[in-house]
C-alpha cells in the first residue's frame, strides 16, 4: 500500500485580497501625512450661518426653515395663499352650480359632476340619415331601401322630408318593416313621384 502524501499548505495573505483604501490613493497622488490628518483634511471651511436668511417671510430656525399652506402664495404677487385657495374651494356656499349658470369661470361641484357623468353614459348613441323612395322603385305599394349602420334592434324615428312631404302624406307613406341595414316603406297610394325621409336612429 502506497504511502498517502499530504498536499503542501498554502499560506496567503488578506492584504492581497483587498484594494488601496481612501488615504493610500491620496497618498499615492501626492499627500503627505499621517491618515489622521488626510481625514481631518477632508472637513471643509464653515459655512455661512442661515441666521437673518428668510423665504417667504420665514426665517430660518436652526439653520431650517418650515414652510405651509398659509406661508407660500399661489402666484407670485398675489395675495392669495395656497391655505386660502384650499378653504375657499372647500366652503360649501362656494361650490357653484354650474349647469344652471352662464358663469364660465365657476366651478362645477363633485355632485354635479358625477350626476353630469352618469347623464352621459346613458344618454343613447344617436345618428341620423335621409333615405331617397324613387317613383319607379315601388313594388306592390311598398319600396326597401338601404340605410349604413342601421341595425334591427335600433330603434328609429321617420317623418317625410320638409320638400316632399305633401306627397308623402297624399299617399299615406309609413315605415312599415326594419331589418339590419334597411328600411321598408309602405305607402296606401303608389307615389307618382320621388320623395325623400329623414331617420333618427337611436342605439
Amino acid at each position: 500500500m502506497s504511502d498517502i502524501q499530504t498536499a503542501p499548505a498554502i499560506s496567503m495573505s488578506l492584504n492581497s485580497w483587498r484594494g488601496y483604501s481612501a488615504y493610500e490613493i491620496a497618498v499615492q497622488n501626492g499627500f503627505e501625512g499621517t491618515e489622521t490628518e488626510w481625514l481631518a483634511s477632508l472637513k471643509g471651511e464653515p459655512g455661512d450661518a442661515a441666521d437673518g436668511v428668510t423665504v417667504n417671510g420665514r426665517e430660518a430656525v436652526e439653520g431650517n426653515i418650515t414652510l405651509r399652506g398659509t406661508d407660500i402664495y399661489v402666484r407670485s404677487g398675489t395675495a392669495t395663499t395656497i391655505a386660502q385657495a384650499l378653504e375657499s374651494c372647500m366652503r360649501q356656499d362656494a361650490v357653484v352650480d354650474s349647469l344652471e349658470s352662464d358663469d364660465t369661470t365657476k366651478p362645477l361641484s363633485a355632485a354635479k359632476g358625477r350626476a353630469l357623468n352618469e347623464a352621459i353614459a346613458l344618454k343613447p348613441d344617436m345618428m341620423t340619415a335621409s333615405v331617397t323612395l324613387s317613383a319607379s322603385g315601388w313594388t306592390g305599394n311598398q319600396q326597401t331601401v338601404a340605410v349604413d349602420g342601421l341595425k334591427a334592434l335600433h330603434a328609429v324615428i321617420v317623418t317625410a322630408a320638409p320638400d316632399t312631404y305633401e306627397h308623402y302624406s297624399d299617399c299615406i307613406v309609413r315605415c312599415s318593416a326594419q331589418g339590419e341595414g334597411t328600411l321598408t316603406f309602405t305607402a296606401s297610394y303608389t307615389p307618382s313621384q320621388e320623395l325623400r325621409a329623414n331617420v333618427l336612429i337611436f342605439g
